[in-house]
């Protein structure tokens, strides 16, 4: 069952016969499991990534089985390393370091008029506090744009366009003057990162965010406006001391941040080095 669709894997891995096998897949997958036997097999050391920040979330034995396999644990954030040491996982083996850097496709956009006063992308789920990001931007009579889908909620308020092409994120990240994020731990949701935040501030958007999650973790040095998660009154003051604010200092700081944190250049370093630690 484990080898259905990756019957090839192993041929390839061992064809390749790579220092480090690393799998950018989360452990309690059948396909972490599948690198995991290959791995052993071959003798090769192996590095498995992880965003999940929930500590008490378990996935049963596979997940497991993985962890204690892999020679290298890749944290995406301070929350899962945590998660991995509460399930006892050696310290000495985990590293923190997000699973990819921001393209350089984002960035500030010549001549893109400033069509919208505010935007949100991603999932239009409850928890990532639409409804309540609705409520205030209306409240606020702000012209509105809304981009995402994978969820039941279409806002009534403002622009809203569903999914739309990846690589036409930056021109449309360029068309607002705000950036919101406002996730919320409803049912016990944990933001594990939010590359929106990053792809809105390497575009020149200041950005307003709750603290859920593994955000604050995350994002503590970057230039963000935090409001309180799940308290549309706070929301409505950071919005409005983002527009009624030096703006101008938070786009060059924000630029400033990703590239000195987010960029691919920067991550592609950290993780080289995460894995050559344990090259044999």
């Amino acid at each position: 069952m484990l080898t259905f669709g990756l019957r090839g894997l192993e041929n390839y891995i061992q064809e390749f016969n790579p220092d480090v096998l690393y799998v950018m897949e989360e452990p309690y997958t059948a396909f972490a499991l599948h690198c995991t036997r290959i791995a052993k097999k071959y003798n090769i050391p192996m590095a498995i990534f992880t965003w999940e920040n929930i500590v008490s979330r378990r996935f049963g034995g596979t997940e497991k089985d993985v962890i204690d396999s892999s020679s290298i644990l890749v944290a995406g954030n301070e929350g899962a390393k945590q998660r991995l040491i509460h399930m006892g996982a050696d310290e000495d083996k985990i590293s923190v370091c997000p699973q990819t850097g921001l393209s350089d496709r984002f960035k500030q956009l010549p001549d893109v008029d400033k069509t919208y006063d505010a935007a949100y992308f991603g999932r239009m789920v409850k928890e990532k506090g639409i409804e309540h990001i609705e409520n205030v931007v209306k409240e606020l009579a702000l012209n509105m744009l809304w981009v995402g889908g994978r969820g039941d909620i279409i806002p009534s308020y403002g622009v809203y366009l569903g999914w739309i092409d990846y690589l036409k994120l930056p021109e449309y990240y360029n068309k607002t003057k705000l950036f919101i994020h406002y996730p919320y731990a409803l049912n016990g949701y944990s933001e594990q990162f939010a590359y929106t935040l990053g792809e809105a501030m390497a575009c020149g958007i200041p950005v307003v965010s709750s603290d859920n999650g593994s955000i604050h973790d995350v994002y503590k040095d970057a230039p963000i406006i935090f409001a309180e998660e799940a308290n549309e009154d706070s929301l409505c003051d950071a919005i409005e001391y983002a527009y009624e604010n030096n703006r101008e200092n938070w786009v060059e700081a924000g630029i400033n941040w990703v590239r000195d944190n987010l960029s691919i250049p920067i991550i592609a370093r950290r993780l080289t080095s995460i894995l050559q630690n344990d090259r044999k």
